[in-house]
């Protein structure tokens, strides 16, 4: 029999409403004791209520397994998401911000229930690229797209798939779903289904004295590397190497979109940070 694998994790915050935050803890700990493998999952505050720890205890290797997989996307239809679907993965320890996101929207669409007087459309866009009013942004995507031009890419990229957007694309989605009387419910904002592999490949085009290396780097070297590329190794284990792919239909029917070539994001991005 296998022993039981334990992780104990510890989440340093600062609390403003806390019967908030131990509902959506309750909502989070029902989830993830469903999951297969998950024998205990629990959520403790301390004394004051500044910090909590989370215990995860196992059955075995395999139930760590399926907790650490991509369920979301492995458990949709042809492998394709599309706006029925709700990131259920991330949480407070994992990808935080992801979930932070999820939260607001459905809190919004519980008030939104709650009366007749206004109506709701949620825009969610994918990875947002391109160039920005402020070219010295701080944003994650500034970071991502960055670390390709200082030479952080020079051994190789992961097989990491993302869909992105354009994010004059995404400001265009905003007007025309307040713009559109016929617009209603959840609006994937997503331009293409590509990946850092293409990115790179896209950039070393553009700019041949660019350093960025061309093999794969391998799925077990970037778990063992994970705190020095600033990720963590559930990050790696559930991301690298899974496919990941939006379906813009809707957005594409309801509002008209038409999404600006992915090497023209690129480009442009590309532009304005070098002139900046």
């Amino acid at each position: 029999m296998k022993k039981p694998t334990y992780i104990t994790a510890m989440v340093n915050f600062k609390i403003n409403d806390l019967a908030g935050v131990k509902k959506v803890i309750s909502e989070w700990c029902i989830a993830e004791k469903a999951s297969q493998g998950t024998l205990m999952y629990e959520f403790y505050f301390s004394e004051d209520n500044t910090h909590g720890t989370v215990i995860e205890t196992f059955a075995d290797d395999d139930g760590q397994q399926a907790h650490m997989i991509n369920k979301d996307s492995l458990a949709m239809p042809n492998l394709e998401i599309t706006e029925e679907f709700w990131n259920t993965t991330s949480s407070l320890l994992h990808r935080p911000y992801s979930f932070s996101k999820v939260m607001a929207e459905k809190e919004a669409w519980r008030l939104r229930k709650q009366q007749v007087r206004w109506d709701l459309v949620t825009i969610n866009p994918t990875f947002v690229m391109g160039p920005g009013i402020n070219p010295s942004g701080t944003s994650e995507s500034f970071d991502i797209f960055r670390s390709f031009l200082n030479g952080d890419s020079r051994i190789g990229l992961p097989d990491y798939k993302i869909a992105c957007v354009d994010v004059r694309d995404v400001a265009k989605a905003h007007v025309k779903a307040g713009f559109t009387p016929s617009a209603s419910g959840r609006y994937l904002i997503s331009g293409h289904n590509s990946g850092t592999i293409e990115i790179g490949a896209i950039l070393k085009k553009l700019d041949p004295s660019l350093v960025i290396g061309k093999k794969t780097l391998p799925k077990w070297f970037l778990w063992l590397i994970a705190k020095r590329i600033n990720s963590t190794r559930k990050e790696i284990a559930t991301s690298i190497g899974y496919p990941f792919n939006v379906v813009n239909l809707k957005s594409m029917n309801d509002l008209n979109m038409e999404y600006l070539p992915l090497e023209k994001t690129i480009s442009d991005w590309l532009c304005q940070l070098k002139e900046s």
